[in-house]
Order: structure tokens, then C-alpha cells, then sequence
């Protein structure tokens, strides 16, 4: 293999398969690297990050990241119209309503339909079988 020809992003899915990218490894401690699955997906999020870094992200943010003055989390899912990680304010949805899978859910007006709410909302996040229109951070 001709070294020379190579980029970062070659380096990273080759490290990845030889399993010597401690970092990717560590990276999310609930992906075991050495799973086939797991790395399928490290590898597909190695491609994400460069394009993110190469087309999508402003140079800036990318430099910052870099640098380390700033995380950009779950840049391996950037390029999809998802992400791995949601952390939602519940609080806010809960006395502002929200939109789940098109629908809008009213402020609930009593403790047990605000139970009923957050326990859809969690499901909905966990099997992620929503698209959340409204994000309140």
C-alpha cells in the first residue's frame, strides 16, 4: 500500500479496522469497536466527519473543534437527518407543548397526562421513531 496517497480520512477507517483508534474506541463508551456492526458505524461516522469537516461545518467551528476550544458532538451523524444523541428540555416541552410525529401536544393539564407525555416522549427518543420539528434548548 502506497502511504504516501493516503488522506486522513484512509488513516482513520484503516486504524479503525486494524482496531488501533483509541480514540474511536473510546470515544462513546456504550459502542463496543471490535463488533462488525459497531464497526460498520465507526467507520460510516469517519466518512461523516469528513465531509463534515471538507463541506458542511463553517472552517471556524471545524478549527475550534480541532483545537480543541469546543466539542461538536455526534459529528459522525451530521450529515444525516438525525442525530445520536437528544437531549431534550423536557420541562419546556411540558409547559410549552411540543410536536410528535406531526402532531402537536398541548401543555398537559394535570400530573398524570404530564407522566403519560414524558413517558412518550422518552419512548419516542429512545427508538427513535420521531422527527422532532421543534427543538427547545
Amino acid at each position: 500500500m502506497d502511504v504516501t496517497k493516503m488522506n486522513s480520512l484512509d488513516k482513520n477507517i484503516l486504524s479503525l479496522i486494524k482496531n488501533t483508534n483509541k480514540e474511536a474506541a473510546e470515544e462513546n463508551s456504550n459502542k463496543n469497536s471490535v463488533l462488525v456492526s459497531t464497526l460498520r458505524d465507526l467507520i460510516a461516522g469517519e466518512c461523516s466527519k469528513d465531509i463534515a469537516d471538507r463541506l458542511l461545518l463553517p472552517e471556524k467551528i471545524v478549527k475550534a473543534h480541532n483545537e480543541g476550544v469546543l466539542h461538536f458532538h455526534d459529528k459522525d451523524y451530521f450529515i444525516q437527518p438525525m442525530h445520536n444523541c437528544m437531549l431534550v428540555n423536557i420541562k419546556d416541552m411540558l409547559d410549552n407543548g411540543t410536536v410528535m410525529n406531526g402532531k402537536m401536544i398541548e401543555s398537559p393539564k394535570s400530573f398524570s397526562v404530564a407522566c403519560n407525555v414524558t413517558t412518550q416522549i422518552i419512548a419516542a427518543i429512545a427508538s427513535r421513531t420521531i422527527w422532532w420539528t421543534v427543538c427547545r434548548y
